[in-house]
């Protein structure tokens, strides 16, 4: 199975809202923008051991997270129902201001 069918399936599982809020949680918990900057500053390092603890600095500093890592982690995955649970109502507000604007 494919990784876009994979997360298609978590989506079907999931229902769209929670799935959403899935995604809203891993760009706020994941750091994954600052991950992939940090890949980028150490792409020009040529010295093996440099580029290697450079890549170790940067998994501790924000090791990204992703739909799997909260799907298939039980730990992660309370986490991720604490937090739902805590902004369900704000996400319905922000998602039923976006559909407001679209409407314009």
């Amino acid at each position: 199975m494919s990784i876009s069918q994979d997360y298609e399936k978590f989506r079907i599982q999931l229902g769209n809202k929670k799935y959403e809020a899935l995604d809203e949680f891993i760009k706020i918990y994941g750091k994954v923008h600052e991950w992939h900057q940090g890949i980028k500053d150490i792409r020009h390092i040529e010295n093996v051991k440099e580029w290697e603890d450079k890549m170790l600095e940067l998994h501790k500093r924000c090791k990204p997270i992703f739909i799997e890592d909260v799907v298939m982690n039980e730990a992660e995955w309370e986490k991720f129902e604490k937090w739902y649970e805590n902004n369900k109502d704000r996400l319905k507000q922000e998602k039923s201001k976006n559909r407001n604007k679209e409407a314009r």
